[in-house]
């Protein structure tokens, strides 16, 4: 396991940190295609609802 100390914490504490992590980037990739797929889709209406102008 190299030099990494599984006597303090559980196994289980950096087992879902990580499903943690993966979970927060998966979510972070999902929203950002969506925002995307909206500015390509409706880029006028998405101005007027977050423009401001």
């Amino acid at each position: 396991m190299g030099g990494i100390v599984l006597d303090k914490k559980p196994v289980i504490y950096y087992l879902s940190y990580i499903f943690f992590i993966l979970v927060i980037a998966i979510l972070a990739v999902v929203v950002y295609h969506m925002v995307v797929l909206l500015l390509q889709q409706a880029p006028n209406a998405f101005e007027i609802r977050f423009g401001g102008r």
